[in-house]
């Protein structure tokens, strides 16, 4: 949703490391019952994204800078409290929040994801809300002149990616069956490629069907080269950052071609209406 507003949330990783560390530190440390780390996660998920919020729309430091700076103090968060070690030892029905199966063998990590898509693919193709991040996104102050309440829709868009990156980050963690301090840190780049790539090959914008899509395609790739080179652990960080690259100039590229044709199509108009 960030992207979508024209703003970039790079404080993900870091909210998933400390959303991980939080929950699986006070089921197992503390004794909490796993729901209630559950809630406590996701609070600390929804303070980075309203702190995330303030510091771009309310302050006005660019979303690159203060998400970067957010995420950074998180991800020392999440190093401070895990002592740098994993925490071991987690119960099975923390485990089960994502490997229990929900229906016909699908464990339930696999239906957050598709609940999650579409409910964020029915806000933004079927909603006034995603009207607003779009225009948004693409012109703010021509928005903001039009009545948009653009700040408003930046600050949403932050605040739901902050909690959507804890979740995942608790997920993760139930996944693996132990807190990382570094827990969100390998899912960054693929995360930016995603979107990026997604959005070059589906309706020229970003979108949640196309980011899916980019996912699955990139993780396969990604799968192929580690199972064909398993001793060049470095080759992952390597292919994402090339994936990010290249998908951020494709969408630029269609960009440019896009304003290309509508700026032949204008000039066509034009032409035609000018009297003979």
């Amino acid at each position: 949703m960030p992207l979508l507003a024209g703003a970039f949330d790079l404080s993900i990783a870091g909210v998933m490391s400390a959303s991980a560390i939080t929950s699986s530190w006070l089921v197992v440390d503390k004794g909490w019952s796993v729901y209630t780390a559950l809630v406590a996660a996701l609070v600390v998920a929804l303070i980075a994204g309203v702190l995330n919020g303030v510091l771009v729309v309310k302050v006005g430091i660019n979303s690159f800078i203060a998400t970067l700076g957010v995420g950074a103090v998180l991800n020392a968060f999440a190093e401070w409290r895990s002592g740098g070690l994993q925490i071991t030892g987690l119960p099975e029905n923390f485990q089960d929040l994502a490997r229990r199966e929900v229906v016909f063998g699908v464990q339930a990590k696999v239906l957050y994801l598709v609940v999650a898509a579409l409910i964020v693919w029915y806000v933004i193709e079927h909603t006034p809300i995603g009207r607003y991040l779009q225009a948004t996104g693409d012109n703010s102050d021509a928005a903001r002149l039009a009545g948009v309440q653009t700040d408003k829709y930046t600050f949403f868009a932050l605040v739901t990616s902050g909690l959507v990156a804890g979740f995942a980050g608790v997920v993760q963690t139930a996944g693996v069956g132990a807190g990382n301090s570094n827990t969100g840190g390998p899912f960054l780049l693929s995360a930016f490629a995603a979107a990026f790539l997604g959005s070059t090959q589906f309706k020229g914008r970003f979108n949640v069907w196309g980011t899916v899509a980019a996912v699955w395609v990139l993780l396969s790739l990604v799968k192929g080269v580690e199972l064909a080179l398993q001793s060049y652990r470095w080759l992952n960080q390597l292919f994402f950052g090339t994936a990010l690259i290249v998908a951020v100039g494709m969408s630029k590229l269609l960009e440019r071609r896009t304003v290309r044709l509508a700026g032949r199509r204008r000039r066509q108009t034009a032409a035609g209406a000018t009297p003979g």
